[in-house]
């Protein structure tokens, strides 16, 4: 699991960047690996540049580390709206 504070606080919070484009809770196809084909949800990204990875969970509930280049985003979550008091 990745131990920088400043990704994963992004990664909870639904901000994407060029790095680590995915957030928590994305629904991906798999690409390639052990369950090529499934759906799955994005749980936490696991490892950094240069190969950048993520632990998903597929509909059995079983869970997987899998590479970005083996992951295509199909439904993006929306990131929550807050509201600031005046």
């Amino acid at each position: 699991m990745i131990e920088n504070q400043e990704v994963m606080e992004a990664f909870y919070a639904g901000r994407r960047s060029a790095t680590y484009p995915l957030a928590v809770n994305d629904v991906v196809r798999v690409k390639e690996g052990r369950k090529s084909g499934s759906l799955a949800a994005v749980i936490s990204p696991q490892s950094v540049a240069p190969v950048v990875s993520y632990l998903v969970e597929y509909g059995d509930g079983s869970d997987d580390i899998v590479p970005l280049v083996a992951l295509e985003l199909k439904e993006p979550i929306q990131p929550l709206e807050t509201t600031r008091g005046k």
